[in-house]
């Protein structure tokens, strides 16, 4: 295992995305909070020394009540057939789609050619962006962008609207509940934070992706693709649901993992905020309810019972063994750190360990060194400054 680092600036986070340059490798952007208030681009791969290569594009926000690229996803939003930077304002509502290939240079948020707004016209917004996902959701294998809606529970949920579901490509600027094709809606209160974790994948096994969508309170949600019918699909007439006990279980506040886990072949549904330990649920799924007891307990960390997951899916593969492997973390500053563990049939293998002993300000996953295997990419604070390690699997 191969450690490199980087100082940052107090406040930055990393993100490993798919190619924004149009060189075919992943790439690193990196934020940097007000008064900088910037995105950064620099090409992959990392260096042999783990060092950057030159600054390739560098984006400047005017906001300074921001906090920059909560999602900062590479996804063909505009049909152009290369990956877009996807830019969330969250405090304002706002959703930034920067076209690729990216043009080297200096840019302001007036490059964006489109701009999506949370309100409705009527003065009624919902928080943008936290998840941003593109996949097969519509008829005739038409393609859609997922938009969830609401930001942290402890700051701001928003009851009754999202995740909303766009057909793509994206041709027009606007408020984005009345460009909507679909919203989930009906959710029982802005406790719920409705899609804060939204999820696109095929757990049904029929060729179309699924809209997974996460409710604080009463579970996970399912929503067959392809989606038909009308925009507003009601909460309570999902087609799958993983229902919580009526005692009230909080779903927890790490995104869900779809992926294939256990090297079957299908998707697999990780539920990582359960207490008092994840559930594994394995695909496929079909309609119905099932409780949230059917699932199968896991321990992901011995001894850290906060731990939370923070990646899984595409580009999650750690030890190369051609399945997807689950990244933990716990920001507890007396633990601190990262586990990488792998499900089989046999348990839980632990593939790597970085323990930091320190608060874990931000995790990102993603093959940024391009061998084919997921690196992990851990935020620290360091002083006046943070610390962005780099942790990748070697032999």
């Amino acid at each position: 295992m191969t450690n490199w680092s980087r100082s940052l600036p107090a406040g930055s986070a990393a993100y490993v995305t798919d190619d924004l340059t149009g060189d075919g490798a992943n790439d690193l952007v990196i934020s940097t909070p007000f008064p900088q208030s910037r995105l950064s681009v620099f090409p992959g791969p990392l260096l042999q020394d783990g060092g950057l290569r030159p600054l390739w594009a560098e984006f400047l926000m005017s906001s300074t009540n921001i906090r920059l690229a909560t999602t900062a996803q590479a996804l063909d939003l505009v049909g152009t057939a290369s990956h877009d930077l996807v830019v969330s304002d969250e405090f304002s509502s706002h959703l930034y789609v920067f076209p690729g290939p990216l043009q080297q240079g200096t840019f302001s948020e007036t490059a964006a050619t489109i701009v999506l707004d949370g309100g409705n016209g009527s003065g009624v917004a919902a928080l943008l962006g936290r998840r941003v996902l593109s996949g097969r959701l519509l008829p005739d294998a038409g393609r859609a962008v997922v938009i969830s809606a609401g930001g942290e529970p402890e700051t701001f949920c928003v009851g009754g609207d999202g995740p909303f579901v766009l057909p793509l490509p994206l041709s027009q600027s606007g408020h984005v509940q009345q460009l909507a094709r679909h919203r989930i809606t009906g959710w029982q209160s802005a406790g719920e934070c409705p899609g804060q974790y939204s999820g696109l994948a095929d757990l049904s096994g029929d060729g179309f992706d699924d809209l997974v969508v996460t409710s604080a309170l009463r579970g996970v949600f399912v929503f067959f693709g392809p989606l038909r019918g009308a925009t507003d699909r009601l909460a309570d007439n999902a087609d799958a649901v993983i229902q919580a006990r009526p005692s009230g279980d909080a779903l927890g506040e790490s995104p869900l993992a779809l992926s294939d886990v256990n090297g079957d072949g299908t998707l697999d549904v990780v539920m990582p905020g359960w207490w008092p330990r994840p559930l594994i649920f394995h695909g496929p799924f079909g309609p119905g309810v099932v409780s949230v007891d059917a699932g199968m307990p896991f321990e992901p960390w011995p001894g850290h019972p906060a731990a939370l997951l923070v990646s899984s899916g595409p580009d999650a593969d750690f030890d190369g063994d051609g399945r997807d492997d689950l990244f933990f973390v716990d920001t507890e500053i007396r633990f601190g750190g990262v586990r990488v563990v792998s499900m089989s049939d046999a348990g839980v293998r632990e593939l790597a360990l970085f323990e930091a002993f320190d608060t874990v300000r931000y995790v990102t996953v993603g093959d940024i060194t391009g061998d084919g295997r997921a690196e992990v990419l851990l935020v620290l604070p360091a002083g006046q400054s943070v610390q962005l390690i780099v942790v990748s699997h070697r032999p």
